[in-house]
């Protein structure tokens, strides 16, 4: 069913099928990611990349990117919270695919929806950061390393615009 909801939002109006009961029952599948559930949070993390890869967000769908937001930042704590020894990279546990799909998901939000949320005074800028800087220096594999690269590159190159025409 969540391979069907995910070829919905390439065809409906988000604005009127996202709700913040679907984005929290998604976030709920999104936190499925060790080996034996992978596959569920993976396909939770694609509904949630194909939102976001749609080029015509409704201006109205703000606040349901700042709930987003918010589910991805405690992503980000969970995936990069160590449950094991101290020294054990979190992520060796992730499922095929997950981190593919995570990478993407904060890729198309800083590329794509940052700018939308970044004004709101809800928008943790400071924890995100710490978080990506984590997520991508955790990375066990050295193509994931390099896209959590160019996301950073992308949040860069927002502040260097930002920086060139004085509204930071």
């Amino acid at each position: 069913s969540l391979e069907c909801l995910c070829q919905f939002f390439t065809w409906i109006d988000l604005s009127e099928m996202v709700t913040p009961h679907l984005l929290s029952t998604l976030f709920n599948f999104a936190q499925l990611k060790d080996v034996c559930n992978g596959e569920i949070g993976a396909l939770a993390m694609g509904c949630f990349n194909e939102m976001l890869s749609r080029n015509c967000v409704p201006a109205n769908f703000d606040e349901y990117l700042l709930k987003l937001f918010q589910l991805i930042v405690e992503l980000l704590r969970r995936v990069t919270a160590s449950s094991r020894k101290e020294d054990a990279n979190p992520l060796v546990d992730l499922a095929e695919g997950y981190s593919d799909n995570f990478t993407e998901l904060l890729s198309l939000f800083v590329s794509g929806h940052f700018h939308r949320v970044e004004p709101n005074p809800s928008f943790g800028i400071d924890e995100f950061l710490q978080l990506l800087f984590r997520f991508t220096f955790l990375q066990p594999e050295a193509e994931n390393f390099a896209h959590c690269l160019d996301v950073c590159a992308g949040f860069i190159d927002i502040i260097i615009g930002r920086m060139g025409s004085a509204e930071f």
